[in-house]
């Protein structure tokens, strides 16, 4: 991959976008977009619809989407002690959270805090078997009390994990939130590429999408926005390299093979 183009993959997989606050990342995709695109416009869900125009009558409309937003959480609850309680936003893993660091975004800049639970010594026996749920961990962000936490943040403001775009092995990199900012750098690059060889024989809508973590609210919504549609794409982050941890009739799916699903 060349630099500029890792240089944004990375700028998307830093900016936070949990599901309904998107728009830091959906910025980018704009201004990356802007003098590409035939026209770019953003609808009343936040979603950002590229259309780059081709050449002949009678053109196709082809959609290619991908989800922008990613998992994160909501400040639910602080305590007398400063400590922060947070409810997921979007199918997080809870045994995957303790020991995280993660970003608060409150109105001034992003807080730095770590994930803290019941330390594993003073756990009883059953409890060190069991995932600790989400209403028994809590974020420290290093303040001695309540009004402290609340000179600085707000409840209610979005939190993500700290974000790291590493290289690793080969080709490959590893970051947060490739599910599905990996889709969205996809399709942005596509347009671009497509309006770069020109006269293209369809009208090229790209389509980044809000809300997928959450219900699939921003795809549902931005069809519309789009129709008639005539062959739509959507590019989500696979996990290839687990294949072999999931059971083939799923497996064929996420490959984008179409092969019927069990009754």
């Amino acid at each position: 991959m060349e630099q500029q183009y890792y240089d944004m993959l990375k700028e998307l997989s830093q900016a936070p976008s949990p599901s309904g606050f998107e728009q830091p990342v959906q910025r980018i995709i704009r201004r990356e977009l802007a003098d590409v695109a035939t026209e770019v416009k953003t609808d009343v869900m936040g979603n950002v619809i590229a259309r780059l125009d081709g050449s002949g009558e009678s053109r196709p409309r082809v959609m290619l989407a991908g989800h922008c937003d990613e998992i994160g959480f909501m400040v639910k609850y602080i305590d007398d002690n400063g400590f922060i309680y947070f409810a997921p936003i979007g199918g997080v893993d809870p045994h995957l959270v303790p020991g995280q660091r993660v970003n608060v975004h409150a109105d001034t800049g992003p807080i730095l805090g770590v994930v803290g639970k019941k330390p594993i010594h003073l756990m009883e026996a059953k409890d060190r078997e069991k995932v600790v749920p989400f209403k028994d961990q809590y974020i420290d962000i290093g303040c001695a009390d309540r009004e402290e936490v609340l000179s600085l943040l707000n409840i209610g403001d979005p939190i993500t994990f700290v974000p790291s775009l590493e290289r690793l092995q080969g080709d490959l990199v590893t970051s947060r939130a490739f599910d599905d900012k990996m889709g969205a750098f996809v399709i942005t690059r596509v347009l671009q590429q497509v309006s770069q060889r020109g006269d293209a024989p369809v009208d090229l809508y790209s389509v980044t999408t809000v809300q997928e973590e959450v219900g699939l609210r921003g795809a549902s919504a931005s069809v519309y926005g789009v129709a008639p549609i005539s062959i739509p794409f959507c590019l989500i982050c696979c996990v290839k390299r687990l294949s072999s941890l999931i059971s083939p009739i799923r497996w064929s799916v996420c490959r984008g093979q179409r092969e019927p699903m069990p009754t």
